[in-house]
Parts: C-alpha cells; structure tokens; sequence
C-alpha cells in the first residue's frame, strides 16, 4: 500500500516535471529504485554484493538514501531495528569498503540502544580507518570516558594525547598526584596551557595549591580565542563583505574604534570626526571619497545592492540624525 501511494506521488510529480529537472528527477527515480531493491533484499550476504555496489561512502544520492532508510527503520518495530543495524554491521566489517561513517552510524546507534561495549567497538573501527576524522575521534573519546578506558586511546600514538585527556578528565579532583603526573608533561610540550586552569572544566576540579603548582611549568596561551570568536562572528554579517563591522560585533562606538581594514568605513568614520568638529570642509572631502567608492566599487551584484542601501542609510543619517544636526549642508553632496 505505501508502496502505491508513493508511486502515485512520482505520477504526478512527473506529470508536472519541467527540462530544467529533468536531472533531479532522474536521481530521484534511482534512488528510489535503490530503496525499493534494499528493503526486498532478505540474504546478508546478499545485501551485502547488492550495497558494494549501489553505495559508496561519501554525499551522494545513493548513499544518503540509505543512511536515511537505516535511521527511519531504527526508529521502527523491532524486525525494522534489526535489519538496520545488521546492514550497517555488514558494511562497517566489510574490509573492502572502508566505511567508516557506517561504522560511528552504527556505534551512535548502540549507544542509543546502552550497548556501550559494543558502541566502543564500533567507533574503534571508524577510527582505524579514518584516523584523523574529528567526530569520530571525538566520539571515540566521548565513549572512553564512558567506560572508564583511556588506556585504549594511550595505546595508539595517533590517539594517545586524547586518552591522556581522558584519564585527566577522570582523575581531576580526586587524584592529586595523578593529576600532576599528567597535567606538568602535557603543559611542558605545549599541548595544553596554564590558560585551562583558570577556564574551563580543569578549573573546577583543581584545588588553588595543585594550581599553583602546576602553573609553574605552563605559559599563557598564545592563542586569543576572544578575537577567534570575533572574527567568525563577523564573516557571518551580511555587511563584512564591504564594510568593518568589528567595531558593531565587539559593541563598540565607530569613532572609538582604531583599528579599520575598510577605507569605505574609514572615510565614514572621517565624515563623522570632521562633522563633529564643524570642519565642513574636510567633511565633504570624506564625504566625496565615501560616495565615490560606493559608486564605483568593482563588486559582485549581492555587493551592489548592499552598496545602494549604504548610501541610503548615509543620506537618512544626515538627513535625520542630531549628530548631524550642524551639518546638514552636506546632504549637497548627495
């Protein structure tokens, strides 16, 4: 039956297609086909030659078909759970496909379902054949501190600063020497720094004299993860493209701010100072460079329209502001 009212739902999409997805429509047609051979398929071994061949790990139609078909049937009646944690089983023990991601499918699965030891397996698996992947790593280590077994991590060089992080984890606060024996070697090559134990989880877990003691072998972070945060939080104003907005994002007043990368938005900043400071002239100099790069900025066309707005805005500035108040003569510019 739902086969049917899907069918019935393609008809019609078809009936309604258009050239221009004709291309959609026929990866549509094939992933659903796939579906339709993966669910009649009963045979692991079976499924098995069926997937080497439909599936390859990586975005593309074929392969999120089915990661999506192994959720859905997840989260069905028992027989459903079953087939989707044995395909993914089949694919992650499958040497010859090197699936990693159906290997941490599979251990997010389990551990889901509480089967840690299993999960652990898992996600071991991932890790042995993408070694560098973050989410696996990181979910690797999630379920070493699970089960309380960093030494797995330590084993491995190219896991053994993450198991070393696990057990810290486990010891901090209640294993003081423990906690020096790990923390001093980590801080001295420079793999973590004295900045964790004033932030952070480290912070509360360490007593003021274990601190202390310990601070000694560390340095400062090098790293301003402040201006880090800063600097992403501008690419994502849809201004910074041909405007500094650092001084908007770090709530700060543009006359206050000193350090400009846009000429743009310093020969605005101009403007401002000389109509603050009734020098008219030097005003409408700024004014001019302003207007003149607005209208002639070589930018892509979503730039353009951000250009025309500035403008606008400029103008209502002058227009309406008190700022403005003793130098609405320069609305002449315009």
């Amino acid at each position: 039956m739902r086969k049917a009212k899907f069918s019935k739902r393609i008809t019609i999409l078809v009936r309604k297609i258009d050239k221009k997805n004709l291309i959609l429509l026929s990866i549509l047609l094939f992933l659903v086909l796939c579906l339709g051979f993966i669910e009649g398929c009963t045979s692991a071994n079976e499924e098995s030659g069926m997937l080497r061949i439909l599936t390859k790990p990586g975005i593309n139609p074929e392969y999120l078909g089915l990661s999506e078909k192994i959720i859905i049937d997840f989260y069905g009646d028992e027989d459903d759970r079953t087939r989707s944690l044995n395909t993914l089983k089949t694919r992650c023990e499958d040497l010859s496909l090197s699936d990693a991601h159906s290997c941490y499918n599979l251990a997010v699965l389990l551990y889901n379902q509480k089967n840690f030891e299993e999960s652990f397996s898992s996600i071991q698996k991932a890790v042995s054949i993408s070694s560098k992947d973050p989410l696996y790593l990181s979910m690797l280590r999630t379920m070493a501190l699970q089960l309380g077994k960093p030494e797995v991590l330590e084993e491995k060089e190219e896991t053994k600063v993450l198991g070393l992080l696990t057990r810290l984890e486990m010891v901090c606060g209640t294993d003081e020497a423990k906690t020096r024996e790990i923390m001093i070697p980590l801080l001295k090559e420079g793999l973590i720094n004295s900045t964790l134990l004033n932030f952070g989880g480290l912070s509360e877990c360490i007593t003021p004299q274990v601190k202390a003691d310990i601070e000694k072998h560390g340095s400062p972070s090098k790293v301003n993860y402040k201006e880090i945060y800063y600097q992403e939080k501008t690419k994502s104003e849809p201004f910074s493209s041909i405007w500094d907005v650092g001084y908007f994002i770090k709530k700060k007043n543009l006359d206050d701010e000193e350090t400009i990368q846009s000429t743009l938005t310093q020969n605005w900043k101009n403007v401002r100072k000389y109509a603050k400071a009734k020098d008219i002239e030097k005003a409408k100099m700024y004014l001019k460079l302003f207007l003149g790069e607005v209208r002639n900025h070589s930018s892509q066309k979503n730039d353009k329209k951000k250009l025309v707005a500035l403008e606008r805005a400029a103008y209502l500035l002058i227009e309406q502001d008190d700022y403005f108040s003793q130098s609405r003569i320069l609305l002449q510019e315009f």
